[in-house]
């Protein structure tokens, strides 16, 4: 069974998805992607960013703030996929371009 791209810690997550996004962001169109979508992708991992932060506050920890924590990643997880399922199609994408992404 092929080993899943996205990472299953939220720490871990973070830290991936901040890649993604900083790299698609500079070059939308050398992913097959649009402003768009980089902008999407920016605002969701913004969101998953400040949400973690909340759900792992002990100031703040608790059950609201958790759940918006888990509904920020389902958001940004799924959207990850849409853009790598674009992203694979995508024909002049090299390997060392999907590496980098992670």
């Amino acid at each position: 069974m092929p080993r899943d791209y996205i990472p299953h810690t939220d720490p871990d997550f973070l830290a991936w998805s901040a890649n993604y996004s900083t790299r698609i962001t500079a070059t939308p169109t050398a992913f097959g992607l649009t402003t768009e979508n980089a902008t999407t992708l920016g605002q969701r991992q913004t969101a998953f960013s400040t949400a973690l932060a909340a759900a792992t506050n002990p100031e703040t920890r608790g059950g609201s703030t958790i759940l918006a924590k888990d509904t920020a990643r389902v958001s940004l997880e799924s959207y990850c996929r849409q853009l790598a399922n674009i992203i694979q199609a995508t024909l002049t994408v090299t390997d060392q371009q999907r590496y980098d992404l992670g």
